[in-house]
């Protein structure tokens, strides 16, 4: 009799691979909200790619020019303006009251990449191709 295994790797792997890293997580507030609790070794990178995880399930992939503490501060305190920002503190809030934990998982650029005497940001050159390899749930046209 033979048995044929097959182990898949998560889209979280594929990210692990290239460099991404925990950078934090998120938690839930006594008044209903939700908070970005940051790993301090993430405290002042700016220029990064990030994921929001669910256990090994990448659900949101973005860049950010600023620091990663910068952009989930815009999650966490989003206003009517800010549609994507709003939807997704709402899937991360509906995610925490059935018990799940949401981690973010990040990429810095580190400044290395040049294309002659121009700097090649590392976060906007791969977040098309991740998003469309991936296919994260909650990167949907217009979010």
């Amino acid at each position: 009799m033979r048995i044929n295994i097959k182990f898949t790797m998560s889209n979280l792997d594929d990210l692990r691979q290239i460099g991404f890293k925990r950078a934090g997580v998120w938690i839930s507030k006594d008044d209903d909200g939700i908070i970005y609790e940051e790993d301090k070794e993430f405290t002042n990178d700016e220029n990064a790619l990030y994921a929001l995880v669910v256990e090994e399930d990448v659900r949101y992939v973005g860049k950010t020019a600023r620091t990663i503490r910068d952009r989930m501060r815009n999650y966490e305190y989003a206003d009517s303006s800010q549609k994507t920002n709003i939807k997704i503190k709402g899937h991360i809030k509906d995610l925490h009251e059935k018990g799940k934990i949401v981690k973010v998982y990040s990429l810095i650029d580190d400044g290395l990449i040049h294309f002659g005497r121009f700097h090649l940001n590392l976060a906007a050159g791969l977040e098309d191709d991740i998003i469309n390899k991936l296919a994260p749930e909650w990167n949907e046209i217009g979010t």
